[in-house]
């Protein structure tokens, strides 16, 4: 039982009506729990994160949001943000004619995304997430900010060899193309 029912189990079974022996009683004034008295509520951190997405979400539909994908957080987000709004208000300036870009009204969510191990497959995750967000778009900002499992690394690895296997191709075609000249 949580506290709140812990806390107020006793002055709820008092409320119940009592069997009446032929007299009428005046109903007890009951005690009305104090406004000074903190009251606390246990929840998981699955619940929490539930309603958070729940909140995001209703937020995301109603405003423009910027959504940051970053594979190597650990050396810092602030250089991210930073630098993509500064591009979007050069942008809106050279587009719009103005210097008038409201930034305030830009919500910034850094969404929790795999991250990478190394300090050179940067390029292999963008492409991934980028792969993954257009798959399937509406599960994926259903599930925003947490999709620190939406691929693990074997998906890289296989990414990877694929790229590798494509440049591989296109050199022979290249390379036999140049030398047939």
């Amino acid at each position: 039982m949580t506290e709140i029912g812990q806390k107020h189990t006793k002055s709820l079974k008092a409320t119940k009506p009592m069997q009446n022996h032929g007299y009428q009683s005046r109903p007890k004034k009951r005690k009305q729990p104090s406004t000074e008295e903190p009251i606390s509520i246990s929840l998981s951190e699955e619940r929490i994160s539930a309603i958070k997405q729940i909140v995001l979400r209703d937020y995301l539909n109603k405003a423009p949001s910027l959504l940051i994908f970053n594979s190597i957080s650990k050396l810092g987000t602030g250089y991210v943000e930073e630098t993509i709004i500064n591009f979007i208000k050069s942008e809106f300036k050279k587009q719009c004619r103005t210097d008038t870009f409201n930034q305030n009204a830009l919500q910034v969510i850094y969404v929790d995304v795999p991250q990478q191990k190394n300090s050179s497959d940067c390029g292999l995750y963008m492409l991934q997430y980028v792969e993954n967000f257009f798959k399937d778009t509406k599960t994926t900002l259903d599930a925003i900010p947490y999709l620190h499992d939406w691929f693990d690394d074997r998906t890289i690895m296989r990414k990877r060899r694929t790229i590798e296997s494509l440049i591989l191709e296109k050199a022979s075609k290249f390379l036999n193309l140049s030398a047939s000249l």
